[in-house]
């Protein structure tokens, strides 16, 4: 963020800023908004991190239920197809 974008989002939220006499509350305001911008991508890393780990686990059902299916599907040609499938079912749960 420049200098002039976090002065405007400080008059924004209400804050009366006269940027002859700013002085030093400018670096103040500086400091406070890489605080909150690092805390947003904080936040938002977080947060996409949790979605990705959803996306593979709902990907690896699939996939598992996928292989149960097709192994049920060739039960007559496959010997022991049911339990193969079974048993695909049964890894996704621990």
């Amino acid at each position: 963020m420049t200098q002039d974008e976090i002065i405007f989002m400080a008059r924004q939220a209400g804050m009366h800023i006269d940027v002859l006499t700013l002085g030093r509350n400018v670096e103040l305001l500086e400091s406070f908004a890489k605080l909150v911008a690092q805390h947003t991508e904080d936040r938002l890393t977080d947060i996409a991190i949790k979605s990705t780990v959803v996306a593979v686990e709902t990907a690896m059902a699939l996939e598992n239920e996928a292989c149960a299916r097709v192994c049920e599907d060739f039960g007559p040609t496959l010997a022991n197809g049911a339990m193969l499938a079974e048993a695909i079912r049964a890894r996704k749960k621990s």
